[in-house]
């Protein structure tokens, strides 16, 4: 799979990450650029491409789809829906805190992130952090409150879209540009979406 991630990523199907945030003097979400980190849909055109990244991504939303949806305390998934997301971050690139899913018309209700980086070492950094307790997003947990995981190879993490404060640090990758693909932390993101997401006010 990170074969095929890179071949697309050599092909110019990658474009630059956009997310969203909350902004308290605003009062409304906003969306922004994520620096060092380029990312793409995977859809069904992609298989002569990337048959291995789209044949996992069908046999998630298959598989893991209902399994999650059986044993979720937020209610049911919507059965065979997702959006997703291949993300791929050089030198530098970083996830600030947030939370996926904001409110509003978001049904988002459980991230599924997988991680294609089977040469991952400590120096690479790039750790996804997760916050020890309930927080604002307009807050950054300290060091203390804070739980790192390594995005190693093989890895997966779950968690709810709308509940979970999180980040990722700064990748330290030098050499990639120009020949440093090992370096490269590569990431699947699948969105579950919620059968009936009650809906709550942005920023919440």
């Amino acid at each position: 799979m990170r074969k095929e991630a890179l071949d697309l990523h050599r092909a110019g199907l990658f474009c630059s990450s956009m997310s969203s945030r909350w902004n308290p003097a605003k009062g409304e979400q906003e969306p922004y650029e994520k620096e060092g980190v380029v990312a793409l849909g995977l859809t069904p055109d992609l298989y002569p491409r990337a048959p291995s990244c789209i044949e996992y991504l069908i046999e998630a939303t298959d598989v893991l789809g209902p399994l999650l949806s059986q044993h979720s305390r937020r209610g049911k998934l919507k059965e065979g829906t997702q959006t997703n997301k291949l993300a791929l971050a050089t030198d530098a690139g970083a996830y600030p805190w947030h939370l996926d899913n904001l409110g509003g018309d978001d049904e988002r209700l459980v991230t599924l992130i997988y991680y294609l980086n089977p040469g991952y070492h400590p120096g690479l950094a790039g750790r996804f952090m997760r916050a020890r307790l309930q927080s604002s997003p307009s807050g950054d947990p300290s060091p203390q409150d804070t739980i790192f995981i390594e995005p190693r190879g093989d890895r997966l993490l779950a968690f709810y879209s709308d509940e979970l404060l999180h980040a990722v640090e700064p990748v330290h990758a030098p050499t990639a540009d120009g020949g440093g693909e090992d370096a490269h932390r590569i990431a699947l993101t699948i969105w579950f979406l919620g059968a009936d997401l009650p809906k709550k006010q942005d920023g919440g």
